[in-house]
Order: C-alpha cells, then structure tokens, then sequence
C-alpha cells in the first residue's frame, strides 16, 4: 500500500485516512475494526486498530468513550493523544532492531491492550 504520508503533512496524512476509513465503513459488513487496521498496516507509525478485543481498554487510556472510538471524530482525537505524547515525540533509536519498533510504536499498541475473549 502507498505510503499516505506520500502526498505531505499530517493534515494531508489525515485527510486521505479519513477517506480511507469513511469509504471501508460504508461498505455492507465492515466496520472501523477494518479500517483502522489497514491504517494500521499501512502507517504503523501513526495508526493503531480499534477492534473488539481492544477498543474498551483504548477508550479507557485515551480518554475517549467506546462509541467516540469506532467514529472518524473519535479516532482521530485519540490520534491526537498520542501524537502528542512524550514517548511519541521521543528521537528514533539508533540501534537497527529498536528503530524497527519504533517505526511501529502507535500499531504495536494493539498488544498491550488487547483483551483475549477469556479475560
């Protein structure tokens, strides 16, 4: 998937995303679950997934509610908290496999929250 930074800038970055998830989320049968996980895939800098296993501890920790979560609005504003975070801002490392996380700090999100069904 082309890069969505491609075109420049972060409100560009966010235009283009807000397509992607308003186009997928119209689609009979998929959700924002769909949709932020091909973000997540295609920018794991900057995306994290909202599913059903992980959605109730994002909202939690991000100061959204669950229904603002799966909403573009939502997501977005939860975007913003972590683009704005300490960590987040943090200089890239420069040994090889830590920059390689790095690079996926917002996706890997995911396995910290994430919340298997016999929790």
């Amino acid at each position: 998937m082309r890069s969505l930074l491609a075109a420049g800038g972060e409100a560009a970055l966010l235009d283009r995303a807000k397509q992607v998830f308003d186009f997928i989320t119209k689609q009979k049968g998929l959700s924002h679950a769909v949709a932020t996980r091909l973000l997540a895939l295609a920018h794991p800098d900057r995306f994290i997934s909202v599913n059903g296993a992980s959605k109730d501890n994002l909202a939690r920790h991000l100061g959204v509610s669950v229904a603002e979560l799966t909403t573009w609005p939502g997501y977005e504003r939860a975007l913003h908290v972590l683009w704005t975070a300490h960590w987040y801002l943090s200089p890239e490392p420069k040994d090889k496999d830590m920059a390689r996380r790095w690079r996926a700090r917002v996706a890997l999100i995911d396995a910290l929250v994430y919340k298997h069904k016999s929790e």
